[in-house]
């Protein structure tokens, strides 16, 4: 930080704009002859201050026009000083919304390193993920975090990965669309069948779908659970994954055996109780 920088930190976490305006006036301050770098860093601060939503939008006007790099003045800039990440991870949407409208920052064309951070370090809840899937139109990017959801159920609350899923996979099924066209066939007071109903569900669900590879990486890692969250929303022919699951089985199995064989040899190997001569 630079001159009256840490003064204007000081006054932004007091989260007062009368103080802040008068600060600036009377030190003839421009949050816009900062660098990149530093006006950015208010801006986050400002973020995990929670200051009023008055105070964020005096600083992303000033902000407007800058376009920051990964690297401005020698300093990187990692996801976890960027203002978006920050307005996302603190359930701060009024703000996240405003940053990406006006693409004030680095991260804004990059969801899959917000989506997989949030993840990394236990910053993704219900409220955030919901968030980021109407804004997020990617389907690639939404593939992508599938199967990181399912990775990480190594190590993390497998019940929490659970409710991830379930979330991604109702809001494509259940998303506005999907319910404004129900509305619309209920109000012209049409009845459908099953098949019917069956089939819009179907149409409606063709940005997302549960791939071949989920089942694997689960099957890989040991994650039940997962698997019949996968077949819940997979619209396949259950018969048919169902052989496919019990395949993928059969392999992982016969790989397992092959590893523990190779164990076993070079245990031998390294304990000297094997004779070559």
């Amino acid at each position: 930080m630079y001159g009256n920088d840490k003064d204007i930190l000081e006054i932004i976490k007091r989260n007062d704009i009368t103080l802040l305006q008068q600060f600036i006036l009377e030190n003839n301050i421009s949050l816009n002859d900062i660098d990149n770098y530093n006006s950015f860093h208010i801006l986050a601060y400002a973020i995990e201050q929670n200051v009023s939503i008055d105070i964020i939008q005096i600083i992303i006007k000033q902000c407007e026009g800058k376009n920051i790099s990964y690297y401005e003045n020698e300093f990187y800039i990692g996801i976890q000083d960027s203002p978006l990440f920050m307005a996302i991870s603190k359930n701060n949407f009024r703000v996240a919304s405003l940053l990406i409208k006006r693409n004030l920052d680095i991260f804004s064309d990059n969801f899959e390193f917000i989506l997989n951070y949030l993840l990394e370090y236990n910053l993704l809840n219900k409220k955030n993920l919901k968030y980021l899937l109407t804004v997020v139109s990617d389907a690639n990017i939404w593939d992508n975090f599938i199967l990181e959801l399912i990775l990480s159920s190594i190590d993390k609350n497998t019940k929490q990965i659970v409710g991830f899923l379930k979330i991604i996979f109702n809001y494509y099924i259940f998303n506005n669309t999907f319910i404004l066209k129900l509305l619309t066939i209920y109000k012209n007071k049409r009845s459908l069948t099953t098949s019917q109903l069956s089939s819009i569900i179907t149409s409606n669900n063709n940005r997302v779908t549960v791939r071949d590879n989920y089942y694997k990486e689960a099957i890989c890692y040991g994650a039940e659970s997962l698997i019949e969250i996968l077949l819940k929303y997979d619209k396949r022919e259950h018969n048919i994954l169902l052989k496919k699951i019990n395949e993928y089985k059969k392999i992982e199995t016969i790989m397992e055996d092959g590893l523990k064989d190779e164990r076993l040899f070079y245990e031998e190997l390294l304990g000297g109780r094997m004779n070559f001569f």
